[in-house]
């Protein structure tokens, strides 16, 4: 129903998606230095989505995929010789440093239906739960792909 009723927005994810996701995290522009690390454990969490059949299974991964991005940071640092009180301050992260991150999670776990699927977790959500933990984290990866599909409209654009 949602891939239907959002399908060129769902086109246009998916056209990024076939652009981006061989690209490193070096090439993300967006994603400051201290955040280029491996991120394959959030990766995989995502990539779970398409494993997974209930809205409430879909939530716990993407919030689980959520809090993994800055225990890769963390570990990164602590692994390359950073203290740990240090390596814990350098993993914290604002919506301007965890939105370009989420949006190369996103084109790495290359999930071709994840657009109508954040759609339908929205909408089957109990309010509640959007205003808390899960709210967050299903607006992080919901923001991350409304930018890529109007990055991706503007790149068409100029072609």
């Amino acid at each position: 129903m949602y891939a239907t009723s959002y399908e060129e927005e769902n086109t246009l994810y998916q056209t990024y998606l076939h652009c981006n996701s061989s690209l490193s995290v070096e090439h993300y522009l967006d994603i400051r230095e201290n955040f280029k690390v491996d991120y394959s454990a959030a990766i995989a969490t995502l990539r779970k989505l398409g494993d997974t059949r209930t809205p409430e299974e879909k939530m716990a991964l993407l919030v689980q995929s959520n809090q993994e991005i800055p225990e890769c940071v963390y570990n990164h640092h602590l692994a390359s010789g950073m203290s740990e009180e240090k390596a814990r301050e350098v993993s914290c992260m604002g919506a301007d440093d965890l939105v370009p991150v989420t949006i190369y999670l996103i084109a790495q776990a290359n999930i071709p239906d994840l657009y109508p699927e954040l759609l339908m977790l929205y909408s089957v959500t109990p309010e509640e739960k959007l205003k808390g933990r899960e709210g967050y984290c299903l607006t992080n990866f919901q923001n991350a792909v409304f930018y890529l599909i109007e990055e991706q409209r503007s790149f068409l654009a100029l072609e």
